[in-house]
């Protein structure tokens, strides 16, 4: 089966393979093993002339496999809520539905066999999408009709730089059609497009501690992927000349989906999260009314208000019931000008691929990392640190006297603004959308929350759907969320209240 593979240079071919690998399965369950020897030397007998379409038919036939295959490939092993989505349109041109939830599993069973950090899966390998309601064991083989097995290997950092980059170049300009397009886990990349090319902009791996690395080009990485790539087909040799090998004839492709269809379903399609997201430099998003404030470290800027704003929003509707939206000022490098937005322009600003994450943390702790945010901060109008926040679904205020002291604490229920619940015994628990720097890197959040989504999708492919969604956008007015000094508006508006619901209590007494 392996030479036959090599050979196989037509989708045809690679048809009588998948059928000699199903019926290999069959022959298992059967204890027919004559079976594959008889189709062995069938398909051995076949001149290149006669490799096609209606010589599967002639193979069924010629070995008695018609009725038993039609019987075994109607077992239901699953079923989806909805149709997903594998087609060639979707998963040659960029990140799609299936490629995430094949990527995903190829990736968790090598991580649990091999300690595996990235899965790669070439999109040619993808050939159908998925109904909705049943799946069949034959749905399962339509997806995956060449018979590609699991293989597991490691691989330098400079190498699998080579391969995106390989990836991107015979993608082209516009929308892509090349077999060898990449469907990914465990690792993330930007890229953009002009006259000259296409441009790696970064490319990020998941730590094992759940945060997202840049590549290193000396690092070694397990990588769990299929037999195609490790074979060094359709281009890649950087692959086949350069790898360490673990084991390279491992579980078939379509085994791993069937058994994970009927360990999991109903299986909805994921989100896609920007995972690759790639597009030409100038593609317009839509645009900004006057110029948007990125600078950010000292202060609530524009930007960081419409980000934070955002991501609230984003956390509702994933059904996280999120109050409290907080992105680190360190990964905010640009404004966006007055005009066009464009995808260079965003990148500018979200440089590095931040992802948001969700979590839930108790008031105590809010405050905490809001304390610590002041004390990386210095003296009033001097703040440079990247670990200020901007924030949305909160609002506090600070005095300073040689040290900062925070002082009152509101979040947003609703539409009523109340203070941060930080009592002793049962601090409440706040639902928080974060970037992945917030989630990892403050030590009071990583050690004390309780994650709902670690990677949820990437801050850039966030503000280019708002732009596209939002425009014209306007730069949010300073609604003094982050106050400063002793006399903002909200603070003395939520004194006189006080004050008033005082002089009620003692009217009524």
């Amino acid at each position: 089966l392996k030479q036959f593979r090599r050979k196989a240079e037509c989708d045809s071919c690679r048809g009588l393979l998948g059928l000699l690998k199903r019926s290999f399965f069959l022959a298992k369950m059967v204890r027919m093993m004559n079976i594959l020897a008889g189709a062995w030397l069938i398909v051995h007998s076949l001149g290149e002339e006669e490799c096609e379409d209606n010589s599967i038919l002639f193979l069924q036939e010629r070995l008695g496999l018609h009725a038993d295959l039609k019987t075994l490939e109607a077992e239901v092993v699953g079923a989806t809520t909805r149709a997903i989505d594998g087609s060639e349109e979707s998963c040659r041109d960029g990140e799609c539905e299936y490629g995430d939830l094949l990527c995903e599993e190829l990736l968790r069973y090598g991580r649990d066999k091999y300690g595996s950090q990235i899965a790669l899966y070439n999109a040619g390998g993808i050939r159908a999408s998925l109904p909705a309601g049943k799946v069949t064991r034959a749905d399962v083989l339509a997806v995956h009709p060449f018979g590609n097995n699991a293989t597991f290997f490691k691989l330098k950092g400079a190498a699998l730089k080579q391969m995106l980059q390989d990836a991107l170049a015979e993608h082209g300009d516009g929308p892509g059609t090349a077999g060898n397009w990449l469907q990914v886990a465990g690792l993330r990349l930007q890229a953009s497009y002009n006259s000259t090319g296409w441009t790696l902009r970064n490319i990020l791996v998941k730590h094992p501690a759940g945060d997202w690395w840049a590549l290193d080009n000396d690092s070694t990485y397990s990588i769990a992927s299929n037999s195609y790539i490790m074979d060094g087909n359709g281009g890649r040799k950087v692959a086949s000349d350069n790898l360490e090998l673990i084991e390279a004839n491992g579980i078939g492709i379509a085994n791993l989906m069937t058994d994970y269809f009927k360990k999991h379903s109903p299986v909805s399609p994921p989100a896609l999260d920007g995972r690759t997201y790639h597009e030409r430099s100038s593609k317009v998003f839509g645009t900004a009314a006057a110029d948007i404030d990125g600078s950010c470290r000292d202060h609530t800027c524009a930007y960081g208000v419409l980000l934070c704003e955002e991501m609230l929003r984003q956390g509702q509707k994933a059904g996280h019931a999120t109050e409290i939206a907080l992105y680190h000022a360190g990964a905010l490098l640009a404004s966006v000008p007055q005009g066009n937005v464009t995808f260079e322009s965003l990148l500018q600003v979200h440089r590095f691929g931040y992802l948001i994450s969700f979590f839930r943390l108790r008031g105590t702790y809010v405050r905490m990392l809001l304390e610590d945010m002041l004390a990386d901060h210095g003296a009033p109008g001097t703040g440079n640190a990247a670990s200020w926040l901007q924030v949305a679904g909160l609002r506090f205020q600070a005095s300073w006297n040689g040290s900062w002291a925070l002082g009152r604490v509101q979040v947003q229920i609703d539409t009523e603004w109340k203070d941060l619940d930080t009592t002793e015994m049962l601090t409440r628990e706040y639902s928080v959308a974060g970037s992945s720097n917030v989630r990892f890197s403050r030590k009071v959040v990583n050690k004390n929350c309780v994650p709902l989504e670690d990677d949820g999708p990437g801050a850039l492919i966030t503000m280019s759907k708002f732009f596209e969604s939002s425009s014209p956008v306007q730069p949010p007015p300073d609604d003094q969320r982050e106050c400063l000094t002793d006399n903002c508006a909200w603070l003395l508006e939520s004194r006189d209240l006080h004050r008033a619901n005082i002089n009620i209590n003692i009217n009524i007494s």
